[in-house]
């Protein structure tokens, strides 16, 4: 609550009517309803007597976590014939409705008031391509969409990728010389694997509204890469009230 400094009556003071009207109507500004909220920083700086302590719990900040160790797998399909006869068939990596949430590294927070956000996320994946150039793409959402560039989630620093896991093809006595065999393509995974640590803080000029939000890390594979195997993952978010120093 605000710190009340009302009118100080004098004993036997005639026309009191209207002082005494704003003090319990609020007229003024500076009144006893006030007594029911508004706590602020006056609080701290005029009364230091009151702490942490004096403060209910979540009043300022609170927060929350998903997380997942199971793996994930996700299969792409190709044109034509599809490879794996999955979600990616045909899919535009550049278009933010290809990207498909992750469980563990997705999650849903209600937001009691104006609050600037943090969110923090891991996850490990790989893929089966034996191509440089055909890629899994990991990617950050808040609220369905992506941050930093709407026409491309690819070109942000909210983005990773994965290529190549996978010797084989052509050129595989060449990458696998130091194998026994290179007749066939061999998997790479555990060498070729991305995890990826990130975090995220709401703009200081743009807390979020009160409210439900989201925040998920989305796959994306391109329709040559027939399998994306997401591992652990998790996401965590910590809120705090947008104004509460002031």
């Amino acid at each position: 609550m605000a710190k009340i400094t009302p009118y100080t009556f004098t004993d036997g003071e005639s026309g009191i009517s209207d002082e005494l009207f704003d003090l319990f109507s609020g007229q003024d500004g500076d009144y006893f309803t006030v007594i029911n909220g508004d706590l602020d920083g006056d609080n701290f700086v005029a009364l230091p007597d009151i702490d942490y302590k004096n403060i209910q719990h979540n009043a300022f900040s609170g927060g929350g976590q998903v997380a997942g160790t199971a793996h994930l797998d996700f299969f792409a399909g190709g044109v034509g014939t599809p490879k794996g006869s999955g979600f990616f068939r045909g899919a535009n990596l550049a278009v933010e409705a290809r990207y498909l949430p992750v469980p563990g590294a997705s999650i849903q927070f209600y937001l009691p008031y104006e609050a600037y956000v943090l969110l923090t996320w891991t996850v490990t994946w790989t893929n089966d391509s034996d191509d440089d150039t055909e890629t899994s793409n990991m990617c950050f959402f808040v609220d369905g969409e992506t941050v930093g560039n709407d026409k491309n989630p690819l070109e942000t620093a909210f983005s990773r990728r994965v290529g190549r896991t996978m010797f084989g093809g052509s050129d595989a006595t060449i990458n696998s010389a130091n194998w026994a065999s290179a007749t066939e393509a061999s998997l790479q995974d555990r060498y070729k694997s991305r995890t990826w640590n990130g975090h995220y803080f709401t703009p200081g000029t743009a807390p979020l509204s009160p409210g439900w939000h989201t925040a998920s890390i989305r796959v994306c594979a391109h329709p040559a890469v027939k399998q994306t195997r997401v591992r652990a993952r998790s996401m965590k978010y910590v809120y705090f009230k947008y104004g509460a120093t002031k």
